[in-house]
């Protein structure tokens, strides 16, 4: 990857290239694995990236291609020894941020119109 960064530098100028390697990046999607005993953490290890496994409330938290997410769900539901598949919802969730001011500010605009 660092290859092909230096070759689209030299070609283009630097806002282009950067914007170039954030549509590189792969979009990356939680999946929330409920399994029956923590000795399958070893086998789940081949659909994603795995990032945590809790021993004791025996869940295993993996990362996943977002384009692939649907058919990796479907291929760990029908094994034996998963109960359950949760998927996060980070990315769908909006985190552009507003100040407690500009809030303020708007709900004051709405009522000195009325």
């Amino acid at each position: 990857m660092v290859a092909e960064v230096a070759a689209l530098a030299v070609a283009r100028p630097l806002n282009l290239v950067r914007n170039e390697v954030i549509n590189m990046i792969t979009k990356r999607q939680g999946l929330v694995v409920w399994v029956k005993h923590h000795k399958y953490v070893k086998r789940l290890r081949r659909y994603g990236h795995l990032i945590y496994a809790s021993r004791k409330q025996k869940y295993i938290l993996l990362y996943v291609n977002q384009d692939d997410i649907e058919d990796i769900m479907e291929q760990i539901r029908r094994l034996n020894f998963v109960r359950k598949v949760d998927f996060s919802y980070k990315p769908f969730i909006d985190t552009a941020y507003q100040k407690k001011g500009e809030v303020e500010e708007k709900e004051y605009e709405v009522r000195s119109i009325y």
